[in-house]
């Protein structure tokens, strides 16, 4: 029989042992609200990455048309284009680390409790990482052709 993921997390029951329950509307909104906040830093950091993506490929490409100001739009796309290309993978690899390194102590809690393989692989911290890593790397892949052509009408 093969293992299947179904993307059901079952540690709640098991956390429940080492949070209180919410008692009132108001500790329930504050457990939501620190879920929001993990959720908005994940996203925050992706757009640093983003940031940091779109701010080099647009001095890459200011230099390049600084240099030789008679490249054409065209030419000078498709060297944003290569530059831009250099910096998806190795920022996309960067993101998609530092977000599995950040619930590696998830991951270690979970070793410890000897809980099975299949529950680790369908738990929400599995999942939130991949689900961030995934989308900053969108964020990092979509924003090259983007900032190549804002730039490209910019300076041509």
């Amino acid at each position: 029989m093969g293992s299947a993921i179904a993307g059901l997390g079952k540690e709640k029951p098991f956390f429940r042992r080492f949070s209180p329950p919410p008692t009132s509307i108001k500790n329930y909104a504050q457990a939501s609200s620190i879920r929001s906040r993990e959720a908005l830093a994940g996203a925050e950091s992706s757009l640093g990455a983003v940031m940091d993506v779109a701010m080099s490929i647009a001095s890459a490409i200011a230099e390049i048309h600084v240099q030789n100001p008679a490249l054409s739009r065209r030419a000078l796309f498709r060297a944003g284009m290569h530059v831009g290309r250099d910096m998806m993978g190795t920022d996309s690899n960067t993101l998609i680390l530092a977000f599995a390194g950040g619930s590696i102590s998830m991951l270690v809690l979970d070793y410890a409790y000897n809980l099975p393989y299949r529950q680790i692989i369908n738990s929400n911290n599995i999942g939130i990482a991949i689900m961030q890593g995934l989308s900053g790397s969108f964020g990092v892949v979509l924003s090259v052709p983007v900032t190549v052509a804002l730039a490209m009408l910019l300076y041509v």
